[in-house]
């Protein structure tokens, strides 16, 4: 983590740079709680949508995610590599495939399907339910005028 001297003067960083602070310690405590499923950062993504969206198909999970096809077909072999994943032939349209978890994934679930409401609740664990509530809704307008 950061110099915690700095964290509470405001004059020291603007809020972009708080937020790449936020992305910074949020992938390295996603690191240390995936390292023991041999996970990353960008798999955990594919895996919780998997999980909690069986039988999705590389459109679909692409879309949903909002990322490249040749790099959700990356991850999608790297988790069947690590048997987190298995892929069936698509019923109605044969030179398409499924994506499915296997007991492995839902057994690694159990322990890390959490980790974004764990982590919210380190990072709000001093706020008020207002603050909270005010915190999520300035998050969610400034995330909304995001346009490229």
């Amino acid at each position: 983590m950061h110099n915690k001297m700095n964290r509470y003067d405001n004059n020291t960083f603007n809020t972009t740079q708080y937020i790449c602070f936020f992305y910074k310690d949020f992938q390295k405590y996603c690191e240390e709680k995936l390292k023991p499923y041999d996970l990353t950062n960008g798999l955990y993504l594919y895996l919780i949508f998997i999980y909690r969206n069986q039988g999705s198909n590389l459109n679909e999970i692409s879309k949903a995610l909002n990322l490249d096809k040749a790099l959700t077909t990356r991850s999608i072999k790297k988790l069947i590599e690590n048997n987190y994943v298995e892929k069936t032939i698509d019923k109605t349209d044969n030179r398409a495939f499924n994506v499915h978890a296997t007991e492995k994934c839902n057994e690694a679930m159990a322990e890390i399907k959490n980790l974004f409401s764990e982590w919210e609740k380190i990072i709000l664990k001093d706020f008020t339910k207002h603050e909270s509530d005010t915190f999520k809704t300035l998050f969610n307008k400034a995330y909304d005028n995001i346009e490229y």
